[in-house]
């Protein structure tokens, strides 16, 4: 009887040495994160069938940092067309894959750290921080993947972490990473068109 799933993890995690499959940790022990969305798919959960699935993790994917790289300004953008299909009758039935309508975003790149901070007003998770704000900022005018792009955006350009006393952890930047199989826009009720 609901429209979507919307399920955040905050935890921490890394790579499984044996398997080498990333992982998160749970109260007594670590899951692989494909564990995290497995009984989710339209075939273990017909009821959530054609409807989004998303999945926001706050956790390390490893323990390589990323010190950036800087880039000149151009005075032009890319510019990029794409074709987009619609079905010719929507009022027929039709099949879609088992993993179709399900998003992952994690905090982090693989591999990669998931920084906090207690900097410039965030207070915990730099990647739920932007996401928070870009949702409460932008859900009245845009549909989610333009606001997890922007998300994304925030996160790798106005953020650095600050921890002086350690080169390692010191000055690094940091870039959600978002896997999609969303079929259609998602807006939020008071963005309904």
């Amino acid at each position: 009887k609901y429209d979507a799933l919307v399920v955040v993890f905050m935890s921490h995690g890394g790579i499984n040495d044996k398997t080498n499959k990333e992982f998160i940790w749970v109260f007594d022990d670590k899951v692989d994160t494909a564990e995290l969305w497995k009984n989710f798919d339209a075939s273990k959960c017909p009821s959530l069938a054609g409807k989004p699935k998303m999945f926001f993790i706050q956790a390390c994917r490893g323990e390589n940092t990323d010190k950036g790289i800087t880039l000149k300004p151009k005075k032009k953008g890319l510019s990029v067309e794409t074709d987009s299909l619609t079905p010719k009758n929507i009022d027929q039935e039709y099949t879609i894959p088992v993993y179709a309508d399900m998003l992952m975003m994690w905090a982090s790149y693989p591999n990669m750290f998931a920084f906090k901070s207690g900097n410039n007003g965030m207070n915990g998770s730099v990647f739920l921080h932007f996401l928070a704000k870009v949702l409460q900022e932008d859900s009245h005018k845009d549909d989610l993947a333009t606001m997890l792009l922007r998300v994304t955006r925030e996160v790798a350009v106005h953020f650095q972490s600050y921890v002086p006393q350690n080169y390692f952890l010191h000055e690094n930047k940091q870039v959600p990473q978002t896997v999609s199989t969303l079929m259609r826009k998602v807006y939020f009720p008071d963005n309904v068109k």
